[in-house]
């Protein structure tokens, strides 16, 4: 492996390792290329780019409205709001619904982390 020697760091580079960096917000919902019909309390969203439908559970539902109603949070202030929302307590359980909500998301391509 060859590095370059005159290479510079991008201008946004703070020298904190990716393991001290603070957590990204989630902060861009592409929602304009989606159409959500909503049956409670569940919806789906079609894909208008690509054509292509999905089904968003509940969990997912209330926490894409939590992130639209304040966009910027991070993973860490989105599961106290969105356990707030559901009326429910933060388990080890609802934390993995939540990251597999969010990994869901950023996957069919309605929100953007940095």
């Amino acid at each position: 492996m060859e590095f370059e020697a005159d290479r510079e760091l991008p201008q946004d580079h703070d020298d904190l390792s990716l393991s001290r960096r603070p957590p990204a917000p989630f902060h861009a919902l592409r929602l304009a290329r989606f159409q959500i019909k909503h049956f409670e309390p569940e919806a789906v969203a079609f894909d208008t780019a690509s054509g292509d439908t999905h089904f968003l559970a509940p969990h997912t539902v209330a926490l894409l409205q939590v992130i639209q109603n304040t966009p910027g949070m991070t993973r860490d202030a989105i599961e106290p709001a969105l356990a707030a929302r559901l009326s429910l307590p933060i388990t080890p359980d609802f934390s993995q619904m939540t990251d597999e909500a969010l990994a869901s998301l950023r996957q069919i391509g309605m929100l953007e982390t940095p």
